[in-house]
């Protein structure tokens, strides 16, 4: 491998699982944040104009 080649360093852990295990450490330690729903539903706007 080239990493190895260049840098004296061969991973153990492949790039899909490593990325896999980092984005599921992220949103643990950070924590995910979610999005609020807007409720677009007709029964839940008055019946006057905009302005």
């Amino acid at each position: 491998m080239a990493t190895y080649w260049e840098l004296g360093y061969e991973p153990v852990t492949d790039l899909e699982t490593g990325l896999r295990k980092f984005v599921e450490w992220y949103l643990d330690y950070y924590g995910a944040k979610k999005k609020k729903k807007i409720n677009t539903s007709s029964s839940s706007r008055s019946s006057s104009s905009f302005w």
